[in-house]
């Protein structure tokens, strides 16, 4: 699962960088690192990550806006690094589109642990939407456990059928094909 997941480091500090980038490197995932607001933006934009470790204290660009901006653009999973954490500043970053909040220092393994577990996530929420190729199949759309098809206006979640009133029906089939 690892090889194929980009992560970015985002931490001012060279050694804490430095040390994160390895472990996630040796854990399998292709890292690129940044040391300022502004380069970790480039790096997001120009190949974006499957999750980026973020340093709270990251200079010229604060956290929270750079937090802002790349869940604004992406799906990608984000983790927040903060010295002398609250829970009040836990709950801000949380709500600007942090997927998880860790105390630094962190532990190494604790952290590579919280990125796999969050790509992991990502992973299957992301599923990509598969049509059948045999001309005489129903031409079911396909995106994770569901399947949606468009002649009898069906939605079935693995195999069961769900429920649905017909606007449900049409948002979720349009959504559907326009992924």
């Amino acid at each position: 699962m690892s090889g194929e997941h980009l992560v970015l480091v985002a931490d001012p500090d060279r050694d804490s960088r430095t040390a994160i980038a390895r472990a996630l490197s040796e854990a399998g995932f292709r890292v690129m690192e940044a040391g300022d607001g502004p380069y970790a933006l480039r790096q997001a934009f120009s190949d974006p990550p499957s999750a980026v470790v973020l340093s709270l204290n990251i200079p010229l660009l604060s956290g929270i806006e750079l937090t802002k901006v790349l869940r604004a653009a992406s799906d990608m999973a984000i983790l927040v690094l903060a010295e002398n954490p609250s829970s009040q500043l836990a709950v801000r970053m949380l709500e600007a589109g942090a997927d998880d909040f860790l105390a630094a220092p962190v532990q190494i393994a604790e952290l590579v642990a919280r990125v796999r577990s969050n790509v992991r996530r990502l992973e299957r929420l992301l599923v990509p939407v598969q049509r059948t190729s045999d001309p005489y199949e129903i031409d079911l759309v396909r995106t994770g456990p569901l399947a949606i098809d468009p002649n009898g206006h069906v939605v079935l979640k693995r195999g069961e059928e769900i429920q649905m009133t017909r606007i449900e029906y049409l948002l979720l089939a349009a959504l559907a094909r326009r992924l």
